[in-house]
């Protein structure tokens, strides 16, 4: 859909509103008990951090996904003033930059789902910064400020907002941008190999070395447009544990 007809979603009650905020509050003071745990592992030995897309991240061996956040797929693009743009790979990169802002970013686990953490960086929720500045949304159901985030972003026309675009849940059930240009066919970002020892892994524009990464179809080799896509077809990130 457009971005204009998902003005509906914020006309909801009074009443409504507040068991939104109060949920919201009892789920941050969980998520920061959480993250207190992790507050006294040194950063030497934290497990590295890695931006696969705007809302998936690997630390260590493990995929996990942001807590609140839905971010365009890699694959995904934009349209606007007779431009397309790569809006799933810049809200990678805009995450990347908001993660590798602090040496020692800070992750632990949300509530009641155990793929997903929250993460902040320089002292702040790098998912909630991610929607405010408009190049993701909020998660469906995740109220409270990550829904305030996303409706301060539409109401000042930022990133996303001021494109045409289809949200990213409706992207993967496969709507697209609807515009009287001709899209332009490009290949899918995520590069998917067979390593030496028979491995099969997927790299994303956000690795280093990834420019270098070469496609051979004879020997397995293949293109995806999402992370979503590698992983059901049964391709790994490098590291990730089995």
């Amino acid at each position: 859909m457009k971005v204009g007809e998902m003005g509906s979603r914020y006309h909801r009650s009074e009443a409504f509103g507040a068991v939104q905020r109060f949920v919201s509050g009892m789920i941050a003071l969980i998520c920061l008990s959480g993250l207190s745990a992790f507050a006294t592992v040194p950063a030497s030995a934290a497990p590295p951090i890695s931006v696969i897309d705007g809302d998936t991240l690997q630390i260590g061996d493990r995929v996990v996904n942001l807590y609140g956040v839905d971010a365009p797929e890699l694959g995904q693009r934009c349209f606007h003033d007779r431009v397309w743009h790569h809006c799933g790979q810049t809200a990678a990169f805009e995450l990347k930059k908001l993660i590798d802002f602090d040496a020692a970013p800070l992750c632990g686990p949300a509530p009641l789902n155990r793929n997903e953490v929250i993460c902040r960086a320089g002292g702040r929720d790098v998912a909630l910064a991610l929607i405010r500045s408009g190049y993701a949304l909020a998660a469906t159901g995740s109220g409270g400020e990550y829904e305030e985030a996303e409706k301060s972003a539409r109401e000042g026309n930022l990133g996303l907002w001021h494109m045409s675009m289809v949200s990213p849940w409706d992207w993967r059930h496969g709507r697209r941008v609807s515009t009287a240009e001709t899209a332009e066919e490009v290949p899918c970002p995520i590069k998917a190999i067979v390593s030496a020892d028979g491995a099969r892994l997927y790299y994303v524009p956000t690795d280093g070395g990834y420019r270098s990464i070469a496609i051979d179809p004879s020997a397995g080799g293949r293109l995806f447009c999402s992370d979503a896509e590698a992983r059901s077809a049964g391709w790994r990130r490098p590291g990730e544990a089995r």
